[in-house]
């Protein structure tokens, strides 16, 4: 994965993507990893409480976005507009 960089270490192996990007489940240990491979600014989208905003915002994200995917495949989930002000108001 030539676009994928790992200072030091050079271009990330396929077999290390491979496996992070067919596991569904994202866990805030990820980030810690993520954290240490990559320095540049980290933005979290999908972010739905308030709770997991603080939380990105702790484990290094510059920014998040406060979005359920376009809830295409997961009518049950939250409208963001239903959210937003909670998240807002930490």
């Amino acid at each position: 994965m030539p676009n994928i960089v790992v200072p030091g270490k050079g271009a990330l192996q396929v077999r290390d993507a491979h496996t992070a990007l067919i596991r569904g489940t994202f866990f805030w240990k990820d980030m810690n990893w993520i954290r240490d491979h990559w320095k540049g600014p980290i933005v979290i989208k999908g972010v739905l409480t308030a709770e997991d905003a603080r939380r990105s915002l702790d484990h290094g994200a510059a920014a998040i976005v406060v979005s359920n995917h376009g809830a295409r495949q997961l009518d049950v989930v939250a409208a963001t507009w239903r959210v937003l002000p909670e998240i807002a108001l930490q």
